[in-house]
């Protein structure tokens, strides 16, 4: 059974939302692409929405940066990558220890439902290698368009075999 909440609209118990949380991970160095699906998901959302489902996507550039007495990383893990339903993570120079951490964190919960894009490198047979260790498949891309595609492609897979796209 899907893990999706489900949230009262407007406080009108009438009109209830199935809420459908996403996780974003990847170097900053990757903000144009960040950016590019950010505002794809967002869309994507809107279109959702009319169906009964909203998208909520979770990346560190929304969150909180008031120190609220731990860590930000575990905060991160516990607010942004714990919450998510679908863990997303892209990489082109190398695998970061900030997202492979967000990565080893999500794989004690959220397999299957953990995917991951290689951009054109240098070191992509490397990345692939070293995230197929940790049992992480590893969908090699040429852009950020066809990250977003694959994206689009497998929340709407999910939804739709979660029977989400109705509210409940």
């Amino acid at each position: 059974a899907a893990s999706v909440k489900t949230k009262t609209k407007n406080d009108n118990p009438y009109c209830k939302m199935n809420i459908l949380s996403i996780f974003l991970g990847s170097s900053f160095r990757l903000s144009y692409e960040r950016v590019l699906i950010g505002d794809g998901i967002r869309q994507l959302s809107d279109e959702w929405e009319q169906k009964g489902v909203r998208i909520h996507l979770l990346i560190w550039e929304d969150y909180r940066a008031e120190f609220t007495g731990m860590s930000k990383q575990k905060e991160y893990d516990r607010d942004l990558v714990e919450k998510a339903d679908i863990v997303f993570a892209m990489f082109k120079d190398a695998v970061g220890p900030w997202t492979e951490h967000e990565l080893d964190v999500a794989l004690k919960t959220k397999q299957p439902n953990i995917h991951t894009y290689c951009l054109p490198n240098a070191n992509r047979p490397n990345i692939v290698s070293q995230l197929k260790n940790k049992g992480i498949d590893v969908i090699e891309v040429n852009n950020g368009n066809t990250i977003f595609a694959h994206i689009k492609q497998t929340i709407e897979s999910y939804l739709i075999a979660n029977n989400l796209t109705s509210p409940h």
